[in-house]
């Protein structure tokens, strides 16, 4: 019967309402595909039901090595997950006394994780037919946990589903704070503002989910309730006369919808190699979606989007993550200061910080730099991979 059940486990266990644990389903099937015996997938499924058994909070963990311990030594033609190892085998192996054994087999057995079908005197034992087959045994039975292996899996991922949501909006807060603090640099918030920062949680690992989402509430009131014109200049873009922004001359962008070259510039300028960066059919509204939410705050603030603005915006970008401004006059000079800008935005995106992999993003906008101004850049395909992130199902 429970061989039956393990067969259809391996295939995938039906859950109606709910979603399938991938982490025990399709390990177990392609395991089995592999050739790994029912008993062994049994096993599997057991230490997977142990292991969430101890992340639910259903069983502490120090009774995780008497769990793998019991599994470990169940019989693999056992007909049910019993283990029939001795008291004295148990208490050797865990290097504990017989009544701490006891003691945490019963805690085992109170909360349903196990059943104790030992004999009276506490005897286990195996009795086999003369082709070597289990006719009988006695011991601790582990089928209540394999019974709830699908539900400790649903359990678990819910579980860490919801620590990967309140992850995800306390980083939210905090960087939603940095934009509050940059924005108003050395000035004060207004007395109605004020009030709302002041109660603000400065420590959030204890709070819950909906209490988090109420402070992200708040935090996005402040920054739609101070607009440019409000004590506000720490978040305006650049000008053409700060660091960022050089003076050199500036090639034609591979986007004829970047405006290229700089106010004033002979219309009779000789024309340079046409760049191929990559960004010769991006608008910017698939760069602003690409963009971090944070950017896209800051670019709120300026009104109507354009080019320039998100350049503005870029440049001091650039400045606080401390990138070389050499790198971004490469890039300027080869795409212009717009693609320049898509170059930082798509570094501080995929930046380790925000769960992506450039660890340097000063680093990556340099070697990107360099690929512009050699025009092998492809800053297309970084751009439709976020955008493509961004659009996967949950």
């Amino acid at each position: 019967m429970r061989d039956q059940s393990i067969q259809s486990l391996a295939k995938g266990p039906a859950l109606p309402d709910r979603q399938a644990n991938s982490d025990t389903v399709a390990t177990l099937a392609s395991r089995q595909r592999d050739g790994e015996t029912p008993h062994e997938v049994r096993k599997a499924v057991l230490f997977k039901a142990a292991r969430d058994a101890i992340y639910v909070g259903k069983i502490r963990g120090n009774l995780k090595n008497l769990l793998d311990t019991l599994i470990g030594h169940i019989p693999n033609d056992a007909p049910k997950p019993i283990c029939p190892a001795s008291a004295q085998f148990l208490g050797n192996k865990l290097g504990c006394k017989g009544r701490t054994l006891r003691d945490q087999i019963a805690r085992l057995g109170k909360v349903g994780i196990v059943e104790n079908l030992c004999l009276d005197n506490g005897r286990r034992y195996v009795e086999r037919d003369r082709t070597g087959r289990i006719i009988d045994i006695a011991g601790i039975d582990l089928s209540p946990l394999y019974d709830q292996a699908d539900e400790l899996a649903y359990e678990a991922a819910r579980k860490q589903d919801a620590y990967n949501d309140r992850l995800q909006l306390g980083r939210q807060v905090s960087r939603k704070r940095g934009i509050v603090r940059r924005m108003l640099g050395a000035d004060q918030l207004p007395a109605d503002l004020a009030t709302i920062w002041a109660e603000l949680p400065r420590r959030l690992g204890e709070l819950g989910i909906e209490a988090l989402k109420l402070v992200v509430d708040k935090v996005d009131r402040i920054i739609a309730a101070i607009s440019p014109d409000r004590q506000i200049n720490a978040a305006r873009p650049a000008d053409s006369g700060q660091q960022y922004i050089t003076d050199q001359t500036n090639s034609d962008p591979c986007n004829r919808a970047i405006p290229a070259g700089k106010k004033g510039e002979p219309e009779n300028r000789q024309p340079t190699k046409p760049p191929t960066c990559g960004l010769e059919n991006v608008g910017l509204p698939q760069v602003l979606r690409a963009a971090p939410q944070d950017w896209q705050v800051e670019m709120d603030l300026h009104g109507q989007p354009s080019w320039h603005t998100f350049a503005g915006v870029a440049s001091e970008r650039a400045k606080r993550l401390g990138i070389d401004p050499t790198a971004w006059a490469i890039a300027q000079g080869a795409i212009g200061a717009p693609g320049a800008a898509v170059i930082v935005m798509l570094g501080d995106a995929q930046s380790v910080e925000r769960g992506g992999k450039v660890r340097s993003v000063g680093g990556w906008v340099r070697r990107m730099a360099e690929r512009a101004e050699g025009g092998t850049a492809h800053l297309n395909r970084t751009l439709f991979g976020l955008l493509n992130k961004e659009t996967e199902p949950c």
